[in-house]
């Protein structure tokens, strides 16, 4: 029965409030730049995001080893992602543990600091052949100062092929050096054979197979066509980088392939423009171009120093053991003496390995004592709440319980058991019965 309020009664209607959520996160923090030397100024790439409608103030701080190499305040407008561009100068060439810490105040501590490690690297080395006007380009992309380089070049001769990682032809291959650089492909290396003209590596191609004859005409050409799923290209279709159809051929060699050559990039009038050949445990890639000016404009255009960073990262980089990792990941440890906390440390990882269950640097106990970082995936810094005009209709069930048929037995537990109890007391009274009747027979 409802009973009606008095005039003296008082009464409010308080309605829930969606509390207040704030997060921002440092969700990424790489080095763009080979450690190779001490004192050497590495680029550091940090991106900052606020993930909620409140502007996040604070303090950005990033730090190597012990030591705080970077401060600055940093104010973040409502879902807004922030780049920042660090240079970080070792001074010992030795492994080192890195931070980028995001100081400010929200509600997820964990993902405001992203740990990175340096770890030393050597220098891929590079042989050309070829005059250095040919290969103007080609030496400022990988060395670009004295002090600031990816690669060491180095002349193409018998003794220096031994020591490479990678070839670049862009004339033919010396008589002396032929079995050097045969040898040099099939146990598993790679060449890059630039044919812009056909005198000028006419010879070392038809050693591999291919023969190159004369464009179809001396027009200009553009790529019509890339696969961007070769490991070359792949990261320009990531970023929509649509640049490379805008590059200008000049001079042009015809390829003809052999059969099992794939294909990566075609001219605009049919011929292919890039290809690979897989020659035992090694790879050629030909070039149907230079980069001179005389033969191509690609040397001035945005994609020339990231496709020769990729090509060098496919040609000798393929393999190498990644660093960063997310939480729940494994680091191997095989032919250590185990893995190091660097926050406590501690030993937390025998020889077997070990995966991080906590964002840090983690360190191998061995002589090299290569670094590996762990953080929080970045899932994890984008809160659960719902937007401001939700339908919460939404969240009500509008399917129908189907209804079945269900016996005695599903509907009380013990159906059978009392059925039997009903039969044996039957039994029992019917025994009853006739024990009875025989005594009165009697």
């Amino acid at each position: 029965m409802d009973l009606p309020l008095s005039p003296s009664v008082d009464f409010q209607v308080e309605f829930p409030q969606k509390p207040g959520f704030r997060n921002a996160a440092v969700t990424s923090a790489e080095t763009a730049s080979p450690f190779t030397a001490s004192n050497k100024k590495i680029i550091l790439n940090i991106t900052l995001k606020n993930f909620t409608d409140s502007p996040a103030k604070g303090v950005l701080r990033v730090a190597l080893g012990q030591k705080n190499v970077f401060s600055e305040d940093m104010e973040l407008s409502a879902n807004d992602t922030l780049k920042k561009t660090v240079f970080l100068t070792p001074e010992k060439f030795a492994p080192a543990d890195g931070s980028v810490e995001f100081d400010t105040d929200d509600d997820i501590i964990p993902d405001n600091t992203r740990y990175f490690a340096l770890n030393p690297v050597k220098l891929p080395r590079i042989a050309i052949s070829g005059k250095d006007n040919l290969s103007y380009f080609i030496r400022l992309a990988f060395q670009p100062s004295a002090a600031n380089k990816s690669a060491e070049i180095l002349p193409l001769t018998a003794e220096n092929i031994a020591k490479s990682d990678l070839l670049i032809l862009m004339n033919d291959i010396p008589d002396d050096a032929i079995s050097s650089v045969m040898n040099f492909i099939e146990e598993g290396k790679s060449a890059v054979v630039m044919a812009g003209e056909k005198a000028r590596a006419n010879k070392t191609l038809l050693r591999f197979g291919i023969k190159l004859s004369p464009p179809r005409n001396n027009e200009t050409e553009h790529f019509s066509e890339i696969n961007f799923e070769h490991p070359v290209f792949k990261k320009f279709s990531e970023v929509k980088v649509g640049g490379f159809f805008e590059i200008a051929f000049f001079k042009t060699a015809k390829l003809n392939l052999p059969e099992g050559c794939d294909i990566l990039a075609v001219f605009s009038n049919g011929d292919p423009a890039v290809a690979e050949l897989k020659i035992k445990k090694g790879k050629l890639i030909v070039i149907a171009s230079t980069f001179e000016r005389e033969s191509s404009d690609w040397a001035i255009h945005p994609t020339f120093l990231p496709f020769m960073r990729e090509l060098l990262n496919y040609c000798v980089g393929a393999g190498e053991e990644k660093t960063s990792l997310h939480i729940g990941g494994f680091i191997r440890a095989k032919g250590t003496e185990g893995v190091i906390d660097l926050k406590t440390s501690a030993l937390v990882g025998d020889g077997n390995g070990f995966a991080p269950t906590s964002p840090g640097n983690y360190q191998l106990r061995d002589h090299a004592g290569k670094i590996f970082s762990a953080n929080t995936p970045p899932e994890e810094s984008e809160p659960l709440l719902l937007p401001e005009n939700f339908d919460f209709l939404k969240l009500i069930s509008t399917e129908k319980n189907s209804e079945k048929e269900m016996s005695p037995a599903a509907i009380h537990p013990y159906g059978k058991t009392f059925w039997r109890i009903i039969l044996a007391a039957s039994m029992i009274l019917l025994f009853s019965e006739l024990l009875i009747s025989n005594r009165t027979a009697l």
